[in-house]
């Protein structure tokens, strides 16, 4: 018998099934209700919106995090 190798995530035939690729979860949020009213009137894809802003704020803060402990060790 012999083993064959699977390219894909699931499904019976070829190429069906989810492909390997970024996870996705869903989460739940309350927000303000005039950001509710932006959101739906004035973006396109909601949540393509929400990760890029939520990953414009990671990368700033962390930038931010590394300037304050160089800061601190050139203190030191």
């Amino acid at each position: 018998m012999e083993e064959t190798a699977i390219n894909q995530y699931g499904g019976k035939r070829q190429g069906s099934g989810r492909k390997k690729g970024t996870n996705k979860r869903l989460k739940t949020f309350k927000i303000d209700n005039d950001l509710a009213i932006y959101l739906e009137t004035q973006v396109g894809n909601q949540n393509a919106f929400v990760n890029m802003i939520l990953r414009s704020y990671k990368e700033k803060s962390e930038a931010l995090i590394k300037k304050i402990d160089k800061i601190l060790e050139q203190e030191k």
